[in-house]
C-alpha cells in the first residue's frame, strides 16, 4: 500500500478526496484461482467520520468489466453512506471493512452471484457515461402510472431545471400547464416534442453503450411487437426522435 501524490491523483480525477491509496489486493476467481489487482481507497477531509471510497484501479475495471455495483468510474459501491454508521476511533477498521466488502463484490460478481443486482442498481448504470460521444441527461416524470404504449410527447426545456432538461407531462392538461408557468417565472421555455413509448423494459445487464444501431436493435429484441410501429414513428419524425420505455425497480 503507497499514499499517491498529488500528480497521481490528479490523473485518477480523484482531487476530492484528502489522500488517496494504491493497494495490492487479491481475489478469487470462480476456478479457485487467485486474481491479484489493485483498488484505489479515496479518503476524505471528513474520514473517519464518514466511510472511505473504494475504486478499482482502472485497467483492472478494463479487464473485469462490467460487475455489479461497479460503475464506468471503477467506484466499488460497498456500503450505503446514508444508513450504515461508523467508529471514528477505529478508522483501520473501517478501511478494512469497506476493502473487504469491495473484494467480496468484486467475486460475487466474477461468479456471477450478483447479476441480479444489475436490475436494482439499473438506474445507475444506465446514467453511466460509456463512451465520449454520450450525452447524459436526466429527465422527470409528472405521472405516476406508466404510459400506454405507441406515440407520446416530452416537454424539452431549452435550460435545464432542478438538473432535468426532459419532462414527462401529466395526464391532466392543467398540471402540466401549471408546470410550464412556474418554469416561464424562472425563465425557462418548454416545447413540446413526439415521443414513442415502447413499454416496460425487462431484465438487461450493461453495458449500455448505445448509439443509432444498437438502440435500434435493442428496441427491435426487447419490444418486437412494437417495432413497426416505432419505424413509422421514425420515419415521419421531424426532429430527433426521443423513444421512451419504463422499468419497475423495487416493485415500483
Amino acid at each position: 500500500c503507497r499514499v499517491l501524490s498529488l500528480r497521481e491523483i490528479a490523473v485518477r480525477k480523484l482531487k476530492e478526496f484528502a489522500e488517496v491509496w494504491l493497494l495490492d489486493a487479491e481475489v478469487f476467481q470462480p476456478d479457485g484461482q487467485v486474481l491479484p489487482l489493485q483498488l484505489l481507497v479515496g479518503l476524505p477531509a471528513d474520514f473517519p467520520l464518514v466511510l472511505p471510497t473504494i475504486y478499482l484501479e482502472m485497467a483492472d475495471y478494463e479487464r473485469l468489466r462490467y460487475l455489479p455495483h461497479v460503475d464506468t468510474a471503477g467506484l466499488v459501491c460497498t456500503y450505503d453512506p446514508e444508513t450504515v454508521s461508523v467508529n471514528p476511533t477505529d478508522p483501520g477498521g473501517i478501511v478494512r471493512a469497506c476493502v473487504a466488502q469491495a473484494r467480496h463484490l468484486i467475486e460475487e460478481g466474477l461468479v456471477g452471484n450478483n447479476t441480479a443486482d444489475f436490475q436494482q442498481e439499473f438506474i445507475a448504470y444506465w446514467e453511466n457515461q460509456y463512451s465520449k460521444n454520450d450525452e447524459v441527461v436526466s429527465g422527470i416524470s409528472l405521472v405516476a402510472t406508466a404510459l400506454p404504449v405507441g406515440p407520446c410527447s416530452l416537454l424539452l426545456l431549452t435550460k435545464a431545471f432542478g438538473g432535468y432538461t426532459l419532462v414527462l407531462p401529466a395526464a391532466m392538461e392543467a398540471t402540466t400547464s401549471l408546470f410550464k408557468e412556474m418554469l416561464k417565472r424562472h425563465d425557462n421555455t418548454v416545447e413540446d416534442r413526439p415521443a414513442f413509448h415502447l413499454g416496460e423494459l425487462g431484465d438487461i445487464h450493461p453495458p449500455f453503450d448505445l448509439n443509432n444501431g444498437t438502440a435500434l436493435a435493442l428496441a427491435k429484441q426487447h419490444f418486437p411487437s412494437q417495432w413497426s410501429a416505432l419505424k413509422a414513428y421514425l420515419n415521419r419524425s421531424a426532429t430527433s426522435p426521443l423513444i421512451v420505455f419504463h422499468k419497475i425497480l423495487a416493485g415500483q
